[in-house]
């Protein structure tokens, strides 16, 4: 917390990211991310907000999503193995990852692929009371 009593939070939304598959431009799969562990993880922090604020605590000085709208933000893999590398680091559910990784593999079979996760991130500004 800074000294102002500020605290800024920056997380995933709720939402389950939603992967695709593209080989030569053309999308053959497609899905959402079903990581329940994350998202338990992603309600506690909703509650913790929730009770903070109506425990007047803090107050929301700003709260947004972002991107807005139906748009998304956008990371881009060179490959499924690059994707699922990148997602260990942060993973909360390695069997939910495992099983869209192996559909992956399936659909692809050493072909040259990209691998897309679109996303959006969730941010709100508390002001400490008192």
């Amino acid at each position: 917390m800074r000294e102002d009593g500020q605290v800024l939070i920056i997380q995933p939304t709720i939402a389950d990211p939603i992967v695709k598959v593209e080989i030569d431009g053309e999308v053959v799969y497609s899905e959402e991310t079903n990581e329940k562990n994350f998202r338990r993880y992603l309600h506690a922090t909703e509650k913790a907000i929730h009770q903070s604020v109506t425990g007047g605590l803090f107050e929301i000085v700003k709260e947004t999503i972002t991107p807005e709208g139906d748009s998304y933000h956008c990371n881009e893999y060179e490959s499924r193995k690059e994707w699922e590398e990148d997602r260990l680091t942060f993973c909360e559910d390695l069997e939910a990852l495992t099983t869209i990784s192996e559909k992956i593999e399936k659909i692809v079979k050493c072909r040259p692929h990209k691998v897309l996760e679109y996303w959006k991130e969730y941010k709100v500004l508390l002001l400490k009371i008192g």
